[in-house]
């Protein structure tokens, strides 16, 4: 591992430094003897210019070798010249000037020559060389472009495959792996290799795709040091753990980190290039494996959303099931209350009944048998004196006594069942009930009727007449008043009866009915309610008391319409 990866330049074959310089010189010589061969065979030595033999020879020289090889050929070429050719042409000053003039070209020539070849070279290399980047980053922007092309339909672990397979491509590699590392920056989870490697490398067996990165190779060394990790040579490489069975043999890797907020979070690798990874190498990688996990991670947020989409929509689904059970059992409920309510109106309904038919025949009773013995008491009394001294004291207060006997059964009876009820209505015995109350307690009552036709029940009628009186008699005991007003109309199919009083008012009407206070209230309520009307109380100290008591006048109206207020 290394903090600074060193990337060594490619080898390439070299011929040894001195079998070199041998080789181009030597070269040089066999150009200026074949240059000279060449000569003598076209031209004796006689023909003169003997200089232009030997310059072709020299460039050429340092065409192909180079400067000095190419001064080497001029110098021999100005020997040989002297040797074959400068006796010849006479000797003297004029050829050592000649000579030098020949040499000194050649020389230039050499040089300018070599100048340019070199410039030319390097020229040459660097266009090469700009052309390869090019090349390279042509492969890197297409192979970026066809992952964000398939970044759109494929899963994380298919562009993570693809992404391996495409890295493989572009540094002739034949090995890839990309993990993740876990919030903790000590477990590696395992995520994908590339196709070739599952297909003709890695057999190794994975019981756990989680473990401690303290555990995985030399290639995990660089979460620790979150610098990329080159191994050239892996055989010789310190800290190797050795691999598993079934595990890809290693020539070489490269491996890099990608890092977010300093934290390792992912770790790509390629390995078993033929050739030493260089520093185009370790670019891509870095580029992708940061690419790719700025790909994953979206992913990965996508697949999360679609996920919590679907867990929302399983969700609503066990939701809207469950308010259809709730609403099914709650129709139920709805049913069951409205047939027990409808068995709790029709008990009411028959309460009233039986109570009416008892009060009936129990004034029936009265009437017929108690008032029929007080009647023939006193005819017997009246027969017994005229038997007695006129003015007798006993028989006169015997005979008050059945006389108050007879009207108490009378009234009575007619509290019990008031016939102008069963006769007239409720009305007419309301107005009765009115003049009774004035009667027994003195309490002046005023009966109000809008006049309009009352259809009512017997329960109903027997009902509102009964609480139309315990009202009144609350009235008359507990209100302080000696007067009273019972209002009677009819409006939308219900009829409205309240019984209303100027009197002391109650702060807490519905406390003073259930502490039973208000005799009768409690069970009057609830009757009403049962036969599907309402009682509403109004009152205020002070102010009075009114009680309002509704009924509807037709049983299938009351269904479907509200109670008047």
């Amino acid at each position: 591992m290394s903090s600074s990866p060193q990337i060594p330049e490619p080898r390439r074959f070299r011929f040894p430094a001195d079998y070199s310089i041998v080789v181009r010189y030597v070269g040089a010589l066999v150009l200026v003897v074949i240059a000279l061969a060449i000569r003598m065979v076209i031209a004796p030595p006689e023909a003169g210019l003997p200089f232009v033999t030997f310059l072709p020879s020299a460039a050429l020289a340092a065409i192909l070798f180079g400067f000095g090889p190419g001064l080497l050929a001029a110098a021999l070429g100005n020997v040989l010249a002297a040797v074959f050719y400068v006796p010849s042409l006479g000797g003297g000053g004029f050829t050592v000037v000649i000579q030098a003039v020949y040499f000194g070209s050649a020389a230039l020539i050499c040089w300018t020559i070599s100048y340019y070849q070199q410039h030319y070279r390097r020229v040459l290399g660097d266009l090469l060389a700009a052309n390869q980047v090019l090349l390279a980053g042509n492969r890197v922007k297409a192979a970026r472009e066809r992952l964000l092309q398939i970044d759109v339909t494929c899963t994380l672990q298919d562009l993570l495959v693809a992404t391996l397979d495409e890295l493989e491509a572009l540094t002739d590699s034949s090995i890839g792996f990309y993990h993740f590392v876990e919030a903790d920056q000590n477990t590696i989870a395992l995520q994908a290799w590339s196709t070739r490697t599952a297909r003709e490398y890695c057999d190794a067996q994975v019981s756990d795709r989680h473990y401690p990165v303290d555990r995985a190779g030399i290639w995990a060394e660089c979460i620790q040091s979150r610098l990329p990790t080159i191994h050239n040579d892996y055989a010789t490489a310190p800290n190797r753990k050795g691999l598993p069975d079934g595990h890809a043999k290693l020539i070489r890797e490269l491996v890099v980190p990608v890092l977010r907020q300093g934290k390792v979070v992912a770790v790509l690798g390629v390995g078993n290039k033929l050739v030493p990874y260089v520093e185009n190498d370790l670019k891509a990688v870095t580029e992708f494996a940061d690419m790719t996990w700025d790909l994953a991670e979206r992913k990965m947020a996508t697949e999360k959303l679609i996920q919590r989409k679907r867990d929302l929509s399983r969700n609503n689904e066990e939701l809207l099931a469950s308010q259809d059970s709730l609403f099914h059992a709650q129709q139920a409920l709805e049913k069951r209350v409205e047939e027990r309510t409808e068995q709790l109106r029709q008990l009411a309904v028959e309460a009233t009944l039986i109570e009416e038919r008892e009060r009936q025949a129990i004034a029936a009773d009265l009437h017929d048998d108690l008032g029929q013995a007080l009647h023939v008491a006193r005819i017997k009394l009246g027969s017994l004196a005229k038997g007695l001294p006129e003015g007798s004291v006993e028989v006169s207060e015997l005979n008050g006594l059945l006389a108050d006997a007879s009207r108490s059964v009378r009234s009575l009876t007619a509290q019990l069942s008031p016939p102008v009820l069963k006769d007239f209505g409720l009305v007419p015995a309301v107005s009765w009930l009115a003049e009774e109350m004035r009667r027994a307690y003195d309490l002046r009552v005023a009966v109000e009727d809008d006049g309009t036709v009352k259809s009512l029940t017997s329960a109903q009628s027997a009902l509102l007449f009964r609480a139309t009186r315990e009202l009144l008699i609350n009235v008359a005991k507990h209100s302080g008043t000696d007067r009273a007003v019972v209002r009677i109309s009819g409006q939308d199919g219900w009829l409205r009866m309240s019984v209303e009083d100027k009197g002391g008012g109650m702060a807490d009407w519905r406390r003073a009915i259930t502490a039973g206070n208000v005799f009768g209230l409690s069970s009057v309520r609830e009757r009403i309610t049962f036969l599907g009307g309402d009682m509403d109380v109004r009152s205020c100290p002070g102010q009075g008391t009114a009680v309002i008591l509704t009924l509807p006048l037709d049983t299938a109206a009351s269904q479907t319409s509200t109670v008047p207020t």
